[in-house]
């Protein structure tokens, strides 16, 4: 085999890898991991390690530990496990510990 039908295969095998890593399976949502934010992402804000929020084209998304807790929202604001608040059309709403209250 040649250095170029490798370098082909590895292309490849990188790009099913991608694919695999962004989908978060438990929700089958799709969404950049912390890496591909860095590089894609209008806006990235980690918050602490597995904990991070990214904008494209204007919408949030918020990720915990692999698990989208929510997405396409005007902006997001993480505080602890389990507890955030975001904002959307106009209103703004904070979720803890599963249970959303318009604020």
């Amino acid at each position: 085999m040649t250095t170029e039908k490798i370098m082909q295969r590895l292309d490849r095998i990188e790009e099913a890898l991608e694919k695999l890593f962004t989908l978060n399976s438990a929700q089958n949502k799709i969404f950049l991991t912390l890496e591909k934010a860095k590089e894609k992402a209008d806006y990235y804000f980690e918050y602490k390690e597995g904990v991070y929020k990214y904008e494209v084209g204007g919408k949030c998304t918020l990720v915990e530990n692999e698990k989208v807790l929510i997405d396409n929202v005007d902006n997001v604001y993480w505080y602890k496990k389990g507890t955030y608040v975001y904002k959307k059309d106009g209103k703004q709403f904070r979720v803890k510990d599963g249970i959303t209250t318009e604020i």
